[in-house]
Order: structure tokens, then sequence, then C-alpha cells
């Protein structure tokens, strides 16, 4: 027998921008942007200011801060 299923949790990105961190699903992805998807709420982040972009196996629903 074999059993598959998703993953508990969707693998998420985090994103540090300035004085920022977000973490969340990626919804999508265009040229230059990303809109992350954390705690319900999509954010649209411009990667052209992300002082990095970590990819991550979980946020746990939450946007971590610095």
């Amino acid at each position: 027998m074999t059993w598959y299923a998703p993953p508990k949790d969707p693998p998420g990105l985090l994103i540090r921008q300035g004085g920022t961190t977000l973490c969340g699903e990626v919804v999508s992805a265009r040229r230059g942007t990303v809109v992350l998807k954390a705690d319900g709420v999509e954010t649209t982040v411009d990667l052209s200011r992300a002082d990095s972009v970590t990819p991550v196996p979980t946020c746990s629903g939450t946007t971590p801060t610095p």
C-alpha cells in the first residue's frame, strides 16, 4: 500500500527587505515580483528591493519579524 498526501504546510519563501521580514506561500510570480500569502493575506513583494530571498520548508502560517 502507498499513501500520498500533500505536505501539511506548503513550502514558502522568506524575504528580507530592509527592516522587514516576510514569510509566506508563493501564490504567483511575475517579472520582478512575487505574491506571498501569509496568515490569509496576500502581499506583493518587489524582488528588486529584496536583500535576500530564501526558500524554507514552512512558514507555519506566520510572518516572522527580524
